[in-house]
């Protein structure tokens, strides 16, 4: 627990491990921000609106699916959106893994 307060204050970090996490805060931001926007308009931006009881195989104008599930995700606004909260996941994830080894190699060295 030691190793890790040392390795992951925000002092203690890289520039690079800065950007990684940071970037990934930035990503999550503008990709709640789309959702919310996506949720409160009238118009969506990202996904179509679609209920439990509606009918997959109707048409879009209908408020099917047109048969397809992945007709739920308008285009390109929800790709783009989808594609950046992968992003903001797996730079958070890349931050976590290196801080781990940076307090595994810590730990190591103490010992």
């Amino acid at each position: 627990v030691q190793a890790w307060d040392s390795v992951s204050a925000w002092g203690a970090l890289t520039l690079p491990r800065k950007l990684v996490i940071g970037t990934a805060a930035v990503l999550q931001l503008i990709v709640g921000s789309a959702l919310a926007a996506d949720y409160i308009l009238f118009d969506t931006i990202c996904f179509r609106k679609f209920e439990i009881a509606s009918d997959i195989d109707a048409s879009l104008i209908d408020g099917g699916l047109a048969g397809n599930v992945l007709n739920i995700v308008r285009l390109p606004i929800g790709v783009v959106i989808l594609t950046l909260a992968c992003a903001a996941v797996c730079l958070h994830l890349v931050h976590h893994v290196e801080l781990r080894w940076a307090a595994k190699r810590l730990q190591t060295d103490l010992c």
